[in-house]
């Protein structure tokens, strides 16, 4: 949108737009997304902090104010626990942002600019074509270097292969799997929102139960 149309943040704020927009001075400035390299790392970032970090609540593309005339929607966004408001105006403690093609470098450097004056802890840039990534804090911006990503208190790891999807996605079955307890498994039904997941995670759960009773049942006769 043009320089010269202002849309009143009230206006913004009652309208759904498709993809979502930033809304920056009054100015709405376009959401890169669409391409299968974006949505891939995005949708991959989400199952990655669900499943290894389900005490996080874990969103994508919300609104989120920054400022009283500017509203950011981060590709990912992590609280430390679920607030109760639809559009976020307290600062997440982990942004991430997914850079396409198109994105320009003065724009997401003012994106992380507004993040880290807002209070954001910690935000993530991944570059899908080049494979890199970048954690910048109030102190400053460093490369991932150790191919995984970080935060601190709370402690945070997740390897960039993961979310570029040099992974298969069969080891995230294999995490699931592997938290066998059924009260892991339906608090992992209850953090994946993709209807699959539930029921396949439901599935196993229901399995696991069934199979520690006939064990039970053989050992007592």
């Amino acid at each position: 949108m043009g320089a010269s149309t202002l849309v009143p943040v009230e206006e913004y704020l009652s309208t759904s737009y498709d993809p979502d927009c930033d809304y920056v001075d009054g100015e709405l400035e376009d959401h890169n997304v669409g391409r299968k390299s974006h949505a891939k790392a995005q949708s991959n970032l989400l199952l990655a902090l669900r499943i290894h970090y389900p005490s996080l609540f874990v969103v994508v593309e919300q609104r989120t104010r920054v400022s009283a005339t500017r509203y950011r929607i981060p590709d990912v966004c992590a609280m430390l626990a679920e607030p109760d408001e639809e559009v976020f105006t307290e600062p997440p403690f982990l942004c991430i942002e997914v850079l396409s093609p198109d994105d320009r470098a003065s724009r997401i450097e003012r994106k992380i600019a507004d993040y880290l004056k807002f209070g954001v802890r910690y935000i993530w840039v991944i570059d899908p074509r080049t494979r890199e990534a970048f954690i910048h804090t109030a102190t400053g911006m460093r490369a991932v270097e150790d191919g995984v990503l970080r935060t601190s208190d709370p402690d945070i790891a997740v390897p960039l292969a993961e979310i570029l999807g040099q992974t298969d996605f069969n080891n995230r079955w294999r995490d699931i799997m592997d938290a066998w307890a059924p009260q892991r498994l339906f608090q992992l039904r209850n953090t994946c929102p993709p209807p699959m997941i539930r029921t396949a995670i439901t599935w196993m759960g229901n399995w696991k139960i069934a199979t520690w009773a006939r064990r039970i049942t053989a050992s007592s006769r």
